[in-house]
């Protein structure tokens, strides 16, 4: 299976785009690369508009594909991609831009919106505050306390019937 992503259409719609352009795309890449090492059949490719030298470092990855669209759009490149592509029913393509995912579902490609792909790829952690409230809730009651607890309550519900 193969996510062809439209790059900046999920940097840029999502919470990654709050962390500015470089280090939304380091961030975005990050959780591309942790989902791949768990799951090393799926391929991402991931398509940026034109081309910028200092994203040169994104080619190093080896597991996480990166087309630049050159002088045509990222959307126009994934519309071409998608027209040619003998094994569309194995690409999802991954978009919150209407034409791009109607052209996917055209050409026999799964469609995916930015947030249902994040769903899947993000692997959320909790917070330490939060871990540490949860293992607090899970204190279990010692067999004394729990009778006692009883017996104050048989002798509540007596008093009321």
């Amino acid at each position: 299976m193969e996510y062809l992503i439209d790059g900046y259409n999920v940097i840029k719609s999502s919470f990654l785009g709050k962390k500015g352009d470089i280090e939304g795309k380091v961030a975005f890449y990050e959780i591309l690369d942790r989902y791949k090492a768990k799951h090393p059949s799926v391929i991402f490719t991931v398509v940026l508009d034109g081309f910028n030298p200092s994203d040169l470092h994104l080619l190093r990855d080896r597991r996480l594909r990166t087309v630049f669209s050159g002088d045509i759009t990222a959307d126009e490149y994934i519309r071409r991609r998608v027209e040619e592509g003998k094994r569309n029913d194995e690409v999802i393509v991954v978009s919150d831009d209407k034409q791009v995912q109607i052209t996917g579902k055209l050409f026999g490609c799964k469609v995916c919106s930015v947030g249902e792909f994040l769903n899947v790829v993000y692997e959320r952690r909790k917070s330490r505050k939060r871990e540490k409230t949860e293992e607090s809730n899970k204190k279990e009651i010692n067999y004394k306390t729990k009778k006692k607890i009883e017996e104050e309550l048989k002798k509540h519900y007596e008093k009321k019937y």
